[in-house]
């Protein structure tokens, strides 16, 4: 399940860092993001189809409850809309300007690399983690211990985007529960400079244990 980390809107994945010394918290995080990238550390993950359990279902499973919609104007420094192209601009890493410097210890300077995608690419990306977020605050608002028990993330590519809940090995909340909680579909709509975009994704629950060594 490892993977490393990728420019978020090539691959599908939204966020563009890698963990160190990562602990239970932080793993959650990149759970979370779709992203786990294991770097200096012992953890993992198995979904419950590599798993020797046969408690929870091999498959995800569709969320039980009403669908929901959310919606968002994006107005970060990091991303533009140009009308011209009909792109957006990202940025897509950081890189050194000063790692002479660093090896001597000075303290990093970075300046950020950027890249033009087209709008729909970008927008079925941010669209979907918009969904996911608000799918996260659907089910923390009807749970007193989520945050430390579920992770709420998005698979897939392009148009192919899904929500996955993940149901941890830990949880106190059982996995039927959080399916009954689970919304069975989220719709986000999305604007950056007056341009709009909506999109729909199903939303599954699936069982993840989580193993630290």
């Amino acid at each position: 399940m490892a993977q490393a980390a990728l420019c978020p809107y090539r691959k599908g994945l939204h966020t563009y860092l890698i963990y160190h010394d990562m602990n239970r918290r932080t793993y959650l995080s990149a759970l979370g993001a779709g992203l786990a990238t294991l770097s200096g550390c012992t953890a993992s993950a198995l979904s419950n189809k590599n798993s020797s359990s046969s408690e929870y279902p091999t498959e995800p499973v569709r969320g039980k409850a009403e669908a929901i919609t959310t919606q968002r104007k994006i107005t970060r420094d990091s991303v533009a809309y140009l009308e011209k192209t009909h792109e957006v601009r990202i940025v897509a890493a950081y890189r050194h300007t000063n790692h002479e410097a660093v090896e001597n210890g000075a303290p990093p300077e970075r300046e950020p690399v950027h890249e033009s995608i087209p709008f729909e690419r970008w927008a079925e990306t941010e669209s979907a983690f918009v969904g996911a977020e608000a799918v996260q605050t659907a089910i923390f608002d009807q749970t007193s211990n989520g945050e430390q028990s579920i992770s709420v993330g998005v698979s897939g590519e392009n148009k192919e985007h899904q929500i996955r809940v993940h149901h941890l090995n830990d949880s106190p909340i059982a996995f039927d529960k959080l399916v009954a909680l689970t919304p069975r579909s989220v719709t986000a709509t999305i604007s950056i400079s007056g341009v709009i975009h909506t999109a729909t994704y199903p939303v599954t629950v699936t069982h993840t244990e989580l193993r630290f060594e």
